[in-house]
């Protein structure tokens, strides 16, 4: 299969190069049967990251990236689908392919065969798995669904070379989507999980209880329950539960595709987000973005 290749697409962070370099080179184990294809987000980059791998999977989290879903379902046996890595390009870049004339080529450019040259998956199947390319793009360049309306949603906006990459098992599927509705009546099963923000802040909802990694409320406070949210320019408006006046803390939760209307908003509206500041604190909402939250599990 024909594609155009383009050896400075796809380039992982230079932040979080150094961590995810390493963990993203763990041999993968060869599935034994029809296996899900975890799908990861790099924020800084903008590159989805594929594999079979739990541990290859959870390192990334670790190291900052945001775990999407599955991409779709691998069967157990098939044509080898490989992973190339550039490590000319700054913080690396990978690249997916069935084709082992494609894949010596690249070798031949100075790509290395990621998993020791083993398939990393495999393809086969009744499921299409489309391949778009963004030739306008530095990183991230291309992307991997089986769902059509990403595919066709990329085309639209610029994307190029929408054809089937290969056949899979299965179809993909995302992690719960942020509900707005549900926490206007005190529901937050929609956004359980950990989250994370640029500083490596976490914050781990269970139930309507939010654990952090550090203080939350900065009054010595580690864990609150918030309380039914309230709506509020297109988001929802949650205040927890305090032990004093000063403990309160707003919880400011943006689905994807919406921001506050009347505030300046620079982060990733392609995801979910959460932003916190102190009840009646002094914080603008332009430096309350810059620590925005994006869920990682």
């Amino acid at each position: 299969m024909k594609k155009k290749i383009a050896i400075t697409t796809l380039a992982l962070t230079t932040i979080l190069a150094s961590a995810a370099s390493y963990k993203a080179h763990a041999d993968v184990q060869n599935p034994s049967s029809n296996l899900p294809v975890y799908r990861l987000y790099n924020i800084h980059s903008g590159e989805h990251f594929y594999t079979t791998s739990s541990f290859e999977k959870n390192s990334l989290v670790v190291s900052g990236w945001a775990y999407e879903g599955t991409g779709w379902t691998a069967p157990s046996t098939g044509q080898a689908v490989y992973r190339l890595y550039n490590p000319n390009v700054t913080g690396g870049d990978h690249y997916y392919t069935e084709s082992v004339y494609e894949s010596n080529s690249l070798v031949k450019q100075g790509w290395k065969l990621d998993n020791q040259g083993k398939a990393v998956f495999y393809s086969g199947g009744n499921v299409n798995n489309y391949v778009a390319y963004n030739p306008n793009a530095k990183s991230g360049a291309h992307n991997y669904t089986t769902s059509l309306f990403e595919q066709n949603s990329l085309l639209n906006a610029g994307w190029t070379y929408g054809n089937i990459a290969w056949k899979v098992a299965g179809q993909g599927q995302s992690v719960t989507p942020m509900n707005l509705k549900q926490m206007l009546q005190g529901d937050y099963s929609s956004v359980q999980g950990t989250w994370r923000n640029s500083e490596g802040e976490t914050l781990t909802f269970k139930g309507n209880k939010v654990t952090g990694s550090v203080d939350i409320t900065q009054e010595g406070v580690k864990e609150v329950t918030i309380n039914a949210g309230k709506l509020y320019n297109n988001t929802v408006m949650a205040i927890s539960e305090p032990k004093t006046h000063f403990d309160a803390r707003i919880f400011l939760f943006a689905a994807k595709n919406t921001s506050p209307s009347d505030y300046k908003d620079n982060t990733d509206k392609t995801r979910d987000r959460l932003f916190i500041e102190t009840n009646g604190g002094n914080a603008h909402f332009e430096e309350v973005t810059e620590k925005a939250f994006y869920r990682i599990n």
